[in-house]
């Protein structure tokens, strides 16, 4: 498999566990900058910091409102890669656990 540089980027900006919240805040419904923190337990700027980093990698856009700004995911696919990458960590953790790390260097 080929790692592209939009690749990396991608995945580097998903890292962060605050963004992968926002981003199932947002696809769950929650699209507003007050509902996101409200939801998660951030501070407002934290995740105005955030979904600035998401817009920055593509991952999110924003629609202006009045004085609210609301946020939608540019791909759905992103929910799914996010899925994923959880149940491939599940996995990789389960084969640790049954003695695939045998120098323990997990």
């Amino acid at each position: 498999m080929k790692m592209t540089m939009n690749t990396e980027k991608l995945l580097k900006c998903l890292a962060d566990p605050n963004r992968q919240r926002i981003i199932k805040e947002i696809a769950g419904g929650k699209p507003c900058v007050n509902c996101i923190a409200q939801a998660t337990g951030m501070e407002q700027s934290l995740v105005s910091h955030h979904l600035a980093k998401l817009k920055c990698c593509c991952i999110v856009t924003p629609r202006q409102e009045g004085k609210n700004v609301f946020y939608s995911l540019v791909s759905p696919k992103i929910v799914a890669l996010l899925e994923m990458a959880a149940e491939a960590a599940s996995e990789i953790s389960r084969a640790c656990d049954e003695g695939a790390c045998e120098k323990g260097e997990c």
